[in-house]
């Protein structure tokens, strides 16, 4: 499913390179830090190429979730919004 080594690759790439642009000698648990930061993101990276692309009503009802979602203060109607989005989702699946 993931190619591993095509990940721990990406992973060591940009930590190399990271650990290159930095101009102070660093510690071993800063090198550690630093794989671990590309690892997670080289498998995020990985993750997000797998998903398949959603398009269409399902899609567009998802995108307008997140943006809700990213408000502070919701109403009744947001949540009313929220809610009648998450059922159209249901049904589309």
């Amino acid at each position: 499913m993931f190619n591993k080594s095509e990940i721990m690759k990406a992973a060591w790439a940009g930590a190399k390179a990271e650990i290159a642009r930095n101009d102070t000698p660093l510690s071993v648990g800063s090198r550690r830090f630093i794989f671990k930061h590309h690892l997670k993101a080289a498998w995020a990276a990985a993750k997000r190429a797998a998903r398949p692309v959603e398009t269409g009503r399902a899609a567009e009802l998802r995108q307008r979730l997140y943006v809700l979602d990213c408000k502070t203060r919701w109403t009744p109607a947001d949540y009313a919004a929220a809610d009648a989005m998450r059922a159209e989702i249901q049904q589309a699946a």
